[in-house]
């Protein structure tokens, strides 16, 4: 099992495309984040580190980059994210989703 938190890394990826202003491939991301000397452990330092380090190499790799100022609120954000409070996004897909019967 990847040591990275699922909701942190999902609040990460679509808060990342939104700064670039793209799709990026997600499992190319999940193996960055997760692959040594990654984050050990999920939490807000270990996402931080990757996205002053490491994150430029990974847009780069793809053909994009990220702005000065997004790179700053996606910091930001990320630093401010608490996982055990609904995002946004999480309750527009829970009021959006299908409801059975």
């Amino acid at each position: 099992m990847h040591s990275v938190d699922r909701r942190r890394f999902d609040y990460f990826y679509i808060e990342l495309c939104c700064a670039v202003e793209q799709r990026l491939p997600r499992y190319a991301l999940w193996l960055e984040v997760a692959e040594p000397p990654a984050p050990t452990r999920e939490d807000r330092a270990d996402l931080l580190h990757f996205i002053d380090s490491q994150l430029a190499a990974f847009l780069a790799d793809r053909g994009t980059a990220i702005t000065p100022r997004a790179h700053r609120q996606l910091r930001r954000r990320i630093a401010r994210h608490r996982p055990e409070f609904s995002t946004p996004y999480e309750v527009m897909a829970r009021i959006c989703a299908p409801h059975p019967g």
